[in-house]
């Protein structure tokens, strides 16, 4: 089995939060049909936002304002030397494959092709 944080992939905390404007519903447990069920609702506009919470990282999914059914993907990474956002525009089936690969995996490892935009959020 592989390490993440110092810990076993089944020991990490996993939570999956679906957003709309005055509500927010929490998983803990949740399937891959649950992931594809938060991005359908993004690109139908029944949601504002799916966040899933891996171990100490966070992937946001939101529907893109530019590029709309495309879906902004915002990574955060926090780590003991500091923290990292980055961000990540897709269509909603490659956004569904990253959502399932930090489920099934923990924190994403291959960052090529995301914008580190760590300088231009807000403390």
């Amino acid at each position: 089995m592989s390490e993440a944080y110092g810990k076993k992939e089944e020991e990490l905390h996993r939570l999956l939060t679906i957003y709309k404007e005055n509500w927010r519903d929490d998983h803990k447990f949740f399937s891959a049909r649950d992931l594809e069920l938060a991005v359908n609702g993004l690109c139908e506009r029944a949601y504002e936002m799916a966040e899933l919470e891996v171990g100490e990282d966070i992937l946001q999914a939101v529907l893109s304002e530019e590029k709309a059914p495309d879906v902004t993907l915002r990574l955060v990474i926090r780590r003991e030397s500091g923290s990292r956002v980055m961000e990540k525009t897709v269509a909603s089936s490659q956004a569904l494959t990253y959502l399932g690969q930090m489920r099934d995996e923990g924190a994403l490892k291959e960052l090529a092709g995301w914008n580190d935009i760590t300088d231009t959020i807000e403390a």
